[in-house]
């Protein structure tokens, strides 16, 4: 929720990206003693030094390794988008522990994400037929169940799902989150409010309602419950950050935008390693006239994670309104660096949520990846792409000179190989 409420109120606070001088502050402003951070992080320019050395990790493991190491080295895979050799391991462990009903989840999860869908049907079938009070195979099926049937279908797994495990708060709490995935957050609040009545002190369920009623725009309960939540946890950073934005999407008043400031004043000394709280401080600062602390907090939420474009696009502006006009144009040109990444990337996406099963999608969003310098994606894309491809010759070709640009050697024959 949160990367969502912050996306809503930079749709609300930012402009179109075009720089313009600014004239000169005529009074000292109240953060003149500020220093202006100039040093910015630059965008990520590849993964492949750390995808090559990852997979020269997996190609260590010895052909006796124990469960665990084999266990490691499929998480490992999954990082850098080596589905196969992940769906490979995670077989390997399951002929010791064909039982294990989690390494059985995790081929299933493994299949489903390759597209093969009837075949990740068949295997969450299982494992609901073996233990139908768990959640996990309920959210399984309703994702097969919408590539393969359709919406109805997939809802009806969902209200299935809760039906039979909703007697666990955490399994509402997840069937909550798919439905609010799917942007049903009426059904989301349902469930939450199910799971509340039975535990109404859950600071977790309430920061969940919270946030669902702000996303359904009811606005005003949603930062009552944030408040009631803060006056029983006040050390939550989450609700700091949440209840700033929602206070700044509103404000005003002065008045409004200082109590907004000291939640996310509060939600940066909380856990200062969330870019969130860093962005919503720095758009409370602007609000307020402080451009060089804006400024710093804008540096801040880069350096953790640079290829933002929001961030940049909203330093470029602070920057311009300095009279920093140099500063200004350079990161307006790294914003629309990020911001086509990020476009051609979406886009991609876009196309392959609509044509899931359609090889050539999967191709598209491989190549858009490798432009970018994402490499587990466009492995993970390039193995879908050829799994889906039936022997055509056009997705293999690619995926073996990505192999070979990646230094892999050949690549397999298909999954699990």
């Amino acid at each position: 929720m949160e990367g969502a409420a912050v996306g809503v109120l930079y749709c609300l606070t930012a402009c179109g990206p075009r720089i313009t001088a600014t004239p000169s502050l005529q009074t000292k402003a109240p953060d003149a003693n500020i220093e202006v951070p100039t040093e910015v992080a630059p965008l990520p320019v590849s993964s492949l030094t750390y995808v090559t050395q990852m997979h020269a990790r997996l190609d260590t493991l010895p052909a006796n390794a124990g469960l665990d190491a084999r266990m490691d080295a499929a998480s490992i895979a999954k990082e850098i988008g080596d589905l196969w050799r992940r769906e490979s391991l995670v077989r390997s462990v399951l002929k010791q522990r064909p039982n294990d009903q989690r390494i059985r989840f995790l081929l299933a999860e493994t299949v489903e994400r390759q597209m093969r869908f009837r075949e990740a049907k068949a295997l969450y079938l299982s494992l609901q037929a073996g233990n139908p009070t768990r959640v996990e195979p309920y959210l399984g099926l309703a994702s097969t169940a919408m590539e393969i049937e359709g919406r109805p279908a997939a809802w009806q797994w969902l209200a299935r799902g809760g039906k039979a495990c909703g007697k666990s708060t955490r399994s509402l709490m997840q069937l909550a989150a798919r439905y609010k995935e799917w942007d049903d957050y009426p059904a989301a609040l349902r469930l939450l409010t199910i799971a509340l009545k039975r535990e109404p002190m859950n600071a977790r369920l309430i920061f969940e309602q919270a946030t669902t009623l702000v996303q359904m725009g009811k606005t005003a309960e949603g930062r009552v419950l944030l408040e009631d939540l803060l006056s029983q946890e006040s050390n939550n950073a989450s609700a700091h950050r949440a209840l700033a934005t929602v206070i700044l999407s509103e404000a005003v008043t002065a008045t409004e935008l200082e109590i907004a400031r000291r939640h996310a004043e509060t939600a940066v000394s909380l856990d200062a390693n969330n870019p969130d709280g860093h962005w919503v401080s720095a758009a409370i600062y602007r609000k307020l006239g402080l451009l060089r602390m804006a400024a710093r907090s804008y540096v801040q939420a880069l350096a953790i994670n640079p290829a933002d474009p929001q961030s940049r696009f909203g330093l470029a502006q602070v920057y311009d309104e300095l009279g920093m006009l140099t500063l200004a144009q350079g990161q307006m040109a790294v914003y629309r660096e990020a911001a086509a990444r990020n476009r051609s990337s979406n886009q991609a996406i876009a196309r392959t949520l609509s044509g899931a099963t359609r090889p050539d999608v999967h191709l598209e969003l491989a190549r858009e990846a490798e432009k970018s310098g994402n490499y587990p994606v466009a492995v993970r894309e390039a193995q879908t792409a050829v799994g889906l491809a039936n022997s055509r010759p056009g997705a293999r070709a690619y995926l073996a000179a990505l192999y070979a640009r990646l230094g892999w050697g050949n690549p397999p024959a298909g999954p699990g190989a």
